[in-house]
């Protein structure tokens, strides 16, 4: 029962391959755990191994109910991180035609990073804005839409939102980088 709870301290420490070891150990005995088996496609993602994190989120949809979700968005990602954009886009379109409400705004945002990684920063500031004036207030949206501003050469109206981002307590790091000027 201390594997997961110790893979779990390994991932969020930066040792992504040793967790996944934790993860496969202890999955050899509970091979039903799905919580388990998304923190494993979680550590494959962070360690590269971008098509084994794929083939443990597909199998964690494909079998867990309650972690379909999660598990599909991780799939998209996985694909999207490995440059396969084209693959990621039909993944998240698939989980926006028939997601929860909470999974079809994670897989637009998706949409907007695959806009932004194949210089569309147009289409993605358009599909940022959307998202938020639907109310979405995840950080990543709005580092998203900075970017998106930046790429399109707006390069205050870049650093606004991120002000405005960090005074509503939606701040970052990187959010914060680009508000000191230290974005070099």
């Amino acid at each position: 029962v201390l594997l997961p709870r110790l893979g779990r301290q390994y991932l969020w420490s930066d040792n992504p391959r040793h967790a996944a070891t934790l993860f496969v150990d202890y999955l050899a005995a509970h091979p039903t755990s799905c919580e388990t088996r998304l923190d494993l496609g979680l550590a494959w993602s962070w360690a590269d191994e971008l098509d084994a994190a794929r083939e443990t989120y597909d199998a964690v949809a494909a079998q867990c109910l309650y972690e379909r979700g999660q598990a599909r968005l991780g799939a998209a990602r996985a694909l999207r991180w490995g440059n396969r954009f084209e693959s990621a886009e039909r993944r998240y379109r698939d989980v926006l035609a028939d997601g929860t409400d909470a999974d079809r705004e994670q897989a637009t945002i998706g949409l907007i990073y695959i806009r932004l990684a194949r210089a569309e920063p147009r289409g993605a500031l358009a599909l940022a804005d959307s998202l938020i004036a639907a109310g979405a207030r995840d950080p990543s949206l709005t580092e998203a839409r900075v970017m998106a501003l930046a790429d399109v050469g707006a390069f205050d109206a870049a650093i606004e939102s991120a002000r405005i981002a960090r005074a509503d307590g939606r701040g970052s790091a990187s959010l914060d980088r680009v508000t000191s000027g230290d974005v070099g």
